[in-house]
């Protein structure tokens, strides 16, 4: 997968969605790629897509990427 900047999604990717809404990518589900905190055996079942594990510790399925997620450079 790959944000719409076309620079490739990578697992622990600290993105933002929203303004003040900042997460980690730790599941690329239709690439397979899982983070050990999220097995493929609990997520796999999104088929497509990503999960980002926002700072607030909710989590947000993103089934196509758009506009509001953004790659954050690491300081």
């Amino acid at each position: 997968m790959k944000y719409l900047s076309g620079q490739d999604i990578k697992l622990h990717d600290q993105v933002q969605l929203w303004k003040d809404k900042c997460g980690i990518v730790v599941c690329i589900i239709e690439d397979s790629l899982f983070s050990h905190e999220f097995p493929q055996a609990d997520w796999a079942f999104l088929q497509k897509g990503l999960l980002v594990n926002m700072d607030d510790g909710q989590f947000i399925h993103y089934p196509e990427i758009d506009e509001d997620l953004t790659f954050v450079v690491p300081q």
